[in-house]
């Protein structure tokens, strides 16, 4: 299984690369970015599973980071950071599509379980995926060999009846 993918985004050198140094692991690959504009193009070119990004930078807010990534690479999670949290902002954070929100200090503790969860649900996802594409290739009817006029019209009946489902 492929590397995880997290990429820190925060304009404080040293909480980004502090958290980078907390997240790496032999399963997870971590990149930085100083700001959103960066974050954004690196998530563009790179599709991590996590963002982990400071909701105050300079370009690009982690608000406006968050609603680009949500539109241009939908199954990236985001977890935003704060040193000044409130209520408000957390519940705008998540009302907008956040994972979830953490305050500075970031205990690490906390945001290890949330990275685990994340991780864990991207890979039941994939896992997923790939089961009904194998159960697709297996039991869909692209396999069914035949082109009769007959055949054609029992084909056609599955379809209509049963549009969901991988058999007929």
């Amino acid at each position: 299984m492929a590397k995880a993918r997290i990429l820190v985004v925060d304009d404080e050198k040293n909480a980004r690369e502090g958290l980078a140094r907390a997240l790496a692991r032999d399963d997870v690959e971590v990149a930085t970015a100083a700001d959103g504009l960066a974050a954004h193009e690196k998530i563009l070119s790179w599709a991590p599973d996590l963002v982990i990004a400071d909701i105050r930078m300079p370009r690009l807010d982690g608000m406006e980071l968050l609603g680009r990534t949500l539109h241009d690479s939908p199954a990236t999670e985001t977890i935003i950071l704060t040193g000044h949290g409130t209520i408000e902002t957390a519940v705008q954070a998540l009302s907008k599509g956040a994972y979830y929100y953490l305050t500075k200090p970031v205990n690490l503790d906390e945001l290890d379980a949330l990275v685990a969860r994340v991780l864990e649900k991207r890979r039941l996802a994939d896992e997923n995926e790939d089961l009904k594409r194998r159960l697709k290739e297996k039991y869909g009817m692209e396999g069914i060999i035949g082109r009769s006029p007959a055949m054609l019209r029992v084909m056609g009946r599955c379809a209509r009846s049963l549009p969901r489902a991988p058999t007929c």
